[in-house]
């Protein structure tokens, strides 16, 4: 079978952006971290000053949200009602999305853009629901299961801008794998077909190479 539609999903700092990044070098497909456009939304409602937790002022928001997508290949751009989002990657981001991210009509939203941009082909997608809602027939699952200590670490070591402490990145990331498993929409959890590669002893291209066991030939 040709590989055309790749889901990563996992929990937050498992490595779904370096493992898509990089398998989408060595195939030559189109790779987009889902979560970059959870992180735009936040960004763009925090800068218009929406309410996150008044639901009549995030459905009222919700409805008049339009991305408009402006280059898929090589690299992905889009703009969120006309206007393009930076700083997406900070700590007061971090602590936003998830709130953002449980609305239905956000993710409805969302997921409108993801299948929009899936249906090109030749595709890897990672978030945390793409294997079960977004792309349930995607061609190959993969669910990456990392500790949250390993995590932690990785991304304490990997920050930039916030200077939080090894617990705080950790206390952040029990936080956040609460709200992404327990919310009522689309919660994070492992596609039963999905392929399970734990890689708290791994390198990134050690769990490319895994994954590139899973592709056959024709499809890179």
């Amino acid at each position: 079978m040709t590989i055309r539609t790749i889901a990563i999903d996992g929990p937050a700092g498992c490595g779904k952006s370096t493992l898509g990044k990089k398998l989408a070098e060595r195939l030559d497909f189109f790779f987009l971290d889902t979560g970059l456009l959870y992180r735009a939304i936040a960004r763009h409602a925090m800068n218009t000053g929406v309410k996150f937790n008044d639901e009549d002022h995030i459905i009222g928001y919700a409805a008049h949200i339009h991305v408009e997508i402006k280059q898929i290949r090589p690299k992905f751009k889009f703009e969120l009602n006309a206007a393009t989002v930076t700083d997406l990657y900070n700590k007061q981001i971090d602590m936003v999305v998830p709130t953002i991210a449980a609305y239905p009509e956000i993710r409805e939203k969302v997921r409108e853009i993801q299948r929009r941009i899936a249906g090109e082909g030749k595709i890897i997608l990672a978030g945390r629901d793409i294997g079960t809602v977004v792309l349930p027939d995607a061609d190959l699952k993969i669910y990456l299961d990392v500790s949250l200590d390993i995590r932690a670490e990785r991304r304490f070591h990997a920050q930039i801008k916030d200077n939080r402490t090894l617990e705080e990145v950790k206390e952040d990331l029990l936080l956040r794998d609460l709200k992404d498993t327990t919310r009522d929409v689309s919660p994070m959890k492992m596609a039963d077909d999905a392929i399970v590669i734990c890689t708290d002893e791994m390198q990134p291209d050690e769990v490319v190479e895994a994954v590139l066991k899973h592709i056959p030939p024709d499809s890179e």
